[in-house]
């Protein structure tokens, strides 16, 4: 399968939800482990969401390289295009998910809430691909370059340090 097909979109999608799962859950199976602590969900906050989808999002891409490698025409290109994919997923997890609270209001029933959150996970992962192929078309200059890897590595240690100690300051809590 072409890994640039749209039939190869749907099925990412369902590749992507197994990982996320696996992820979101590490913790709770292994509360002792430090390393699930970093890259898994340690609560069910829409943060350690975001950071699950993230390194998700990560693991898939590097699946995707490896299995792939031969038929990536540029690599780099590849690459670059899946960073902008990696930074913009965090967002869009925390826009799907707020849309039914703006909508509806209150999920009363806990399965209506699992079956929202995992389309919102299959979403999320269907529009990142489609922007990742427009991004594959972009030729990123040095300064835009070292502003993604700026923002990878910002997130990466917010992600991280977040892991042990949520901030002092609630995203949607008045100061």
């Amino acid at each position: 399968m072409d890994f640039n097909s749209k039939a190869y979109t749907y099925v990412r999608g369902l590749i992507y939800i197994p990982i996320f799962l696996l992820l979101h859950y590490l913790f709770d199976w292994f509360p002792n482990n430090i390393l699930f602590q970093i890259f898994s969900g340690t609560e069910e906050s829409v943060f350690q969401h975001m950071k699950v989808g993230f390194y998700a999002y990560f693991i898939l891409t590097a699946l995707e390289f490896g299995i792939f490698k031969k038929k990536i025409s540029d690599s780099s290109k590849f690459l670059w295009s899946r960073l902008m994919g990696l930074l913009l997923l965090p967002w869009l997890i925390f826009v799907f998910w707020y849309t039914a609270p703006a909508v509806y209001g209150f999920i009363p029933f806990m399965w209506l809430e699992i079956l929202y959150a995992n389309i919102c996970v299959y979403l999320t992962i269907l529009f990142i691909s489609i922007f990742e192929r427009a991004f594959q078309d972009i030729e990123f200059s040095t300064p835009v370059k070292t502003c993604l890897l700026i923002l990878l590595g910002l997130l990466i240690l917010e992600f991280t340090l977040f892991s042990f100690k949520m901030p002092w300051a609630d995203l949607f809590a008045a100061p």
